[in-house]
């Protein structure tokens, strides 16, 4: 390989490294970038956060185990994984429906129990349920 060829690949490793780089920050917000800046400043330690319950429910999708009676299913909510009866955050997985696909869940201490699809949001404000594309 001659010479020429070797420095043009290494121009090209380069390069790409560099639109790597930048690339990365295409997918992150302004406020995103800031944080990760600030991390990266103190030496990757991260800065405790307030744990606070969220202002809204999100069923993040669940799936059914067909042959084991012991378990029904596996839902996520609000980003954690919940089993059947478990509680929460003041949220307890009721009921999993498999014939049509959706879960049963109450929401604090009033017994009432919600039907949830895959991707629907509650505002726990005022108890308003939307689907993800809204």
């Amino acid at each position: 390989m001659s010479a020429m060829n070797r420095g043009f690949i290494v121009v090209v490793f380069c390069s790409l490294s560099m639109q790597a780089q930048a690339f990365g920050d295409l997918f992150t917000s302004t406020l995103q970038r800031q944080a990760i800046d600030a991390m990266r400043e103190r030496g990757g330690v991260e800065m405790p956060t307030m744990n606070r319950e969220p202002n809204t429910l999100t069923i993040n999708g669940f799936y059914y185990k067909g042959h084991d009676k012991r378990e029904k299913g596996v839902v996520w909510v609000n980003g954690q994984q919940a089993k059947q009866g478990e509680k929460f955050n003041g949220i307890t997985v009721k009921k999993l429906n498999e014939s049509d696909q959706t879960v049963n869940v109450t929401v604090g201490d009033s017994g009432r129990s919600v039907p949830f699809k895959a991707g629907q949001t509650m505002y726990l404000d005022d108890h308003k349920i939307v689907d993800a594309y809204q």
